[in-house]
């Protein structure tokens, strides 16, 4: 009896991933054909962006509007757990219904004046480095961050295909709309 039980255990936790697995491949398509034939990098990071961003930018970077609908229509009001008085990080064990990391004013990162603020590459690969995922600024790699900033900038203007987006050479890719 108690190797049967063993059994069922191994046979949910290997179901388990693969399940969760094919979710987010679904989940993921609307982002990646945002920038379908680009770079792996700018894949990989429509991928990461999807994973790490859209909850609150949204599937498509159209901002918090747009996130809150892929949410159950009870479950639509973010203020009702991130409350904007909440500190924007927290750790994951202070976290609770009605009481987690505030999220402020996630804005649109995709269209006409949005990042206009960034300059450059340079200026925004550093900002979303210092300061996302909101909860947890930091977390992710140098080259996950790299990625997520070629996604973005993609989104305003093809990157060149044949050089990946590095420290080095994004403040050579300058946002349309910028200063």
């Amino acid at each position: 009896m108690r190797t049967l039980l063993v059994m069922v255990w191994v046979m949910v936790l290997v179901a388990v991933p693969v399940s969760v697995s094919q979710d987010e491949e679904i989940q993921t398509v609307e982002t990646v054909t945002m920038v379908a034939g680009s770079s792996p990098q700018v894949t990989h990071g429509a991928e990461l962006f999807d994973l790490y961003c859209s909850a609150c930018h949204g599937d498509t970077a159209q901002g918090l509007a747009e996130a809150q609908l892929s949410f159950p229509a009870d479950h639509r009001d973010c203020t009702s757990c991130h409350r904007t008085n909440n500190p924007p990080q927290m750790e994951h064990t202070m976290m609770r219904y009605n009481y987690a990391f505030s999220i402020g004013e996630p804005p649109a990162l995709h269209g006409d004046g949005t990042l206009a603020s960034f300059p450059n590459g340079f200026v925004l690969y550093h900002y979303i480095r210092a300061t996302m995922p909101r909860p947890f600024p930091g977390m992710l790699a140098d080259d996950e961050y790299l990625a997520i900033t070629a996604f973005l900038l993609e989104l305003h203007q093809p990157l060149p295909a044949s050089t990946p987006l590095s420290e080095e050479n994004a403040a050579q890719q300058l946002l349309r709309g910028a200063p």
